[in-house]
């Protein structure tokens, strides 16, 4: 199997389930990442708190006992903005319903191989470049569109069509955010 681009990333896994946690680590740590294992909320905001102690990516269950994962997520982001977040649940579908996660919220539908983890956080972990989200839905579902006659009176402009709620929108050119 391929390394990883960023073989020194550390990532926290947040789960009570053993075979989750199991199958997270041999794939990431065969891939040279540096994984850490915890079973619950309380134990990975101690990690969190630890300045010296570095946290790439958290994978976090979505649900869980004492704390839900965005709950989790919430509070470590403000003690680690940076950190990007990967949440796990079989009930993806209730969840984006209920909103409790969005569309542009990464996600893994359990259960999940350890090739769909490593790609996954490979996917999360990339150098960012910055995805358009539509500002309807929140769908990363988003396509440039061709521009219309009058469009082209704007041309510092550029339209976007969400596939989703098929919404048309601009941005303008250069815009990094």
């Amino acid at each position: 199997m391929k390394k990883a681009q960023s073989e020194s990333a550390t990532i926290l896994v947040v789960s009570s389930d053993e075979a989750i946690c199991n199958v997270i680590r041999q794939a990431l740590e065969r891939a040279g990442y540096r994984v850490l294992e915890v079973r619950d909320a309380k134990t990975a905001l101690e990690i969190c708190r630890q300045p010296m102690e570095r946290i790439d990516l958290v994978l976090a269950e979505a649900t869980m006992p004492q704390f839900s994962g965005r709950a989790l997520v919430d509070s470590a982001a403000r003690l680690r903005p940076r950190t990007k977040v990967i949440y796990m649940s079989r009930n993806v579908d209730l969840f984006l319903s209920q909103g409790v996660l969005t569309p542009d919220m990464a996600y893994l539908r359990k259960p999940f191989t350890g090739v769909e983890v490593l790609a996954k956080v490979q996917e999360v972990l990339r150098p960012s470049q910055r995805q358009i989200v539509c500002p309807r839905c929140s769908s990363t579902n988003v396509r440039r569109s061709r521009r219309r006659w009058l469009d082209w009176l704007f041309i510092w402009t550029v339209p976007y069509r969400c596939q989703h709620c098929r919404t048309r929108f601009y941005r303008f050119l250069g815009r990094s955010t």
